[in-house]
């Protein structure tokens, strides 16, 4: 059985992080075996889609020990965010070569720079590698317990079969061109529905999908706040299934050994 653990890591402590735990037998069909929305969240196991979150922290320790108790370590942890050995201030040949496959398709990576996320990025690598994980770069062969940089806009385009990335970002409601002539109210629709079709959609792989998530109701008026625990909680569903592609074999490396970008590879029906 196959573990993998998915963290959409905020790039400040103002913000909480995304967790997903999923485990498979085959590395296709997959479970979900805890989500939360922060690390509190997880560690409780009782996610309270109204409530406020907490701000994030780079500790990890009750994460681990949560997993420990729940099934075993995970075999892979994939985090969306920039990590390395050494504190990240610039641009790096991995966001460069996402950028030239999939800039052309809406998915260039933003910028990592001195603050952003800057040493939340350095504790975090260093909590998961003093941990028993190994960083696994470009030409590496995959370990036991691995440690990947992973970008959920690449694995949607992927997963999805897109030509374009997936408009469901809340904080580019505003700034999305196809949604231009859209008034407020239908921008805030058109999110709820994209959201709601992403999950349905991760429904086929991840089955019981929707013990953890509700169903957004388009008549309800959701918070920023809201809308965007529940973004993240998607997204740490998809660095986990990342993470799962990548114990599989069916995934690619962009970038070398100062850091590498890991995208699921999907063979279509």
């Amino acid at each position: 059985m196959m573990k993998s653990l998915g963290i959409d890591a905020a790039w400040t402590n103002r913000q909480p992080s995304g967790v997903c735990l999923i485990k498979s037998e085959d590395g296709n069909q997959c479970k979900i075996i805890r989500l939360g929305r922060s690390y509190a969240e997880f560690e409780s196991g009782d996610i309270e889609w109204n409530q406020k979150l907490a701000n994030s922290t780079t500790s990890l320790s009750k994460i681990l020990t949560t997993c420990s108790e729940l099934v075993a370590l995970p075999d892979c942890i994939a985090v969306d965010m920039p990590i390395s050995s050494y504190h990240i201030k610039s641009r790096r040949e991995c966001e460069t070569a996402i950028s030239k496959e999939y800039g052309g398709r809406g998915a260039s990576t933003h910028n990592p720079n001195e603050d952003r996320p800057g040493l939340i990025s350095v504790e975090l690598f260093n909590y998961i590698i003093n941990s028993g994980y190994l960083w696994m770069t470009n030409g590496m062969d995959h370990k036991e317990k691995s440690l990947i940089e992973v970008y959920p806009h690449t694995a949607i385009i992927e997963y999805l079969g897109l030509d374009y990335r997936y408009e469901y970002k809340v904080s580019k409601k505003n700034k999305f061109k196809s949604w231009a002539l859209l008034s407020p109210s239908q921008r805030q629709q058109k999110l709820i529905q994209n959201l709601n079709n992403l999950v349905s959609r991760l429904s086929i792989r991840v089955p019981n999908i929707y013990d953890f998530f509700i169903e957004l109701n388009l008549e309800t008026h959701y918070t920023q706040a809201q809308l965007k625990g529940y973004e993240d909680a998607i997204d740490s569903v998809i660095c986990a299934l990342i993470g799962i592609d990548y114990i599989m074999g069916n995934i690619i490396g962009y970038g070398n050994n100062e850091g590498t970008i890991w995208v699921p590879q999907v063979k279509r029906r």
